[in-house]
C-alpha cells in the first residue's frame, strides 16, 4: 500500500514580486471546498504537526495525483522555486522511472502546449520517509503562461 502526503508552495525567486511570492492557491490545504483549484480528487488529512495535507493512497499499482494550473504574473519571472513537505509510506517504483512519489512542475504556453522537455522533479522518491521539505528552482522558459 502506497501512501503520501504533501504541502507545497510555488515562489518567485526574484525581488520584483516581493508583495506576492506564493502563487499556489490553497497550498496549505486549509480551504478545501467544492470550488477547489486542485484537480485529481483532492483528499485532505492531518499531516505534519496536525496541519492539513493532501493525501494520496494506492492499495494497488496505479497513478494518482493532485495538481493545479497556475497562471504566472506578467511580466513572467525568470526563475521560480517549488517547495513542499512530503512524507511517504511504502512507495514502490512502478514500471517507469518516474512512477513514484513526486513533486513536479511543467511549463505551458498560452495555448496549453508544453514548453520544452519535462523539467527535473523537485523530488522523486520511493520507500518510506518521514516529513521532509524539498525545494528546487526552475528557469522559466520564454513564452510560459502557466
Amino acid at each position: 500500500m502506497k501512501k503520501l502526503a504533501l504541502v507545497i508552495s510555488l515562489f518567485a525567486a526574484a525581488p520584483l514580486w516581493a508583495d506576492n511570492l506564493n502563487w499556489i492557491v490553497d497550498g496549505d490545504f486549509k480551504n478545501n471546498s467544492a470550488v477547489s483549484v486542485w484537480t485529481g480528487g483532492l483528499v485532505v488529512k492531518p499531516g505534519q504537526d496536525g496541519a492539513p495535507a493532501a493525501y494520496l493512497e494506492n492499495a494497488q499499482p496505479g497513478w494518482s495525483e493532485v495538481s493545479q494550473k497556475i497562471a504566472l504574473p506578467n511580466p513572467i519571472p525568470p526563475l521560480i522555486e517549488i517547495s513542499g513537505w512530503l512524507k511517504i509510506d511504502n512507495v514502490v517504483k512502478g514500471n517507469n522511472d518516474w512512477e513514484m512519489a513526486r513533486i513536479t512542475v511543467v511549463f505551458y504556453d498560452q495555448s496549453g502546449n508544453r514548453l520544452g522537455d519535462w523539467p527535473a522533479s523537485t523530488v522523486q522518491i520511493q520507500g518510506t520517509h518521514d516529513w521532509t521539505c524539498y525545494t528546487h528552482q526552475y528557469w522559466v522558459p520564454a513564452g510560459t503562461a502557466s
